[in-house]
């Protein structure tokens, strides 16, 4: 009897480890601005072969320049019955660099997120290394401002997830120059593996069970 309840216990435990362990997705969309393209290599090297990724990143776009093509892409899948599985976002930058954050575009974008089983969404750094960054045309209050807005949105949905670790982890750097090229904003070489590894770790641990989140 005991040998019996020892082999179900141990086959429970290796039923939840197999539930928990996170596996890489099949594919991904990646959407983002010049900081996402500039980590491509990265991404690739850290979501691995097994991970199809599909890159909506374009330097210098904002929401509003990005939005037509992110809706191409979810279209294109969809209507290929092809299954919108993974997508991750990070947008933003150029929306703050231009002061441009009264447009409709970054709710539409939320909303077409949604169609994912799951999406992730990533907040913007606002001060990194605690500071304002070094071209003053990035005001942080507006980068606050734009997170804010972000997480109220994607708050209307359960199947999407809103990720603070890249940004804490470029606000908490003992110095900008840590993770970002001189001008505070766009990822250097560490920064780049730290982009990829916080999108397949925001992707990998928020998206483990979407079942549960619609």
């Amino acid at each position: 009897m005991l040998w019996v309840v020892g082999g179900v216990a141990v086959a429970m435990v290796a039923f939840i480890v197999y539930l928990m362990w996170p596996r890489t997705p099949e594919h991904v969309l990646v959407v983002g601005d010049s900081v996402t393209f500039m980590s491509w290599e990265a991404l690739t090297d850290e979501f691995g072969p097994g991970t199809a990724l599909e890159a909506v990143a374009r330097p210098g776009f904002t929401s509003t320049d990005l939005l037509p093509l992110v809706a191409e892409a979810i279209d294109s899948r969809a209507d290929s019955g092809e299954k919108l599985d993974r997508a991750v976002f990070l947008v933003g930058y150029n929306d703050v660099w231009n002061e441009e954050l009264d447009d409709d575009r970054l709710a539409e974008m939320v909303e077409l997120s949604a169609r994912y089983e799951c999406a992730v969404w990533l907040t913007l750094p606002a001060r990194p290394g605690g500071s304002e960054p070094a071209i003053g045309t990035f005001n942080p209050d507006l980068a606050d401002e734009w997170n804010e807005r972000l997480a109220d949105l994607v708050g209307e949905h359960r199947n999407l997830h809103l990720v603070d670790d890249w940004a804490e982890a470029i606000d908490g750097a003992p110095d900008p120059a840590t993770y970002l090229e001189d001008d505070g904003i766009h990822p250097n070489g560490p920064g780049q593996d730290l982009l990829a590894r916080t999108m397949y770790e925001a992707v990998t641990n928020s998206c483990r069970f979407p079942e549960f989140s619609r």
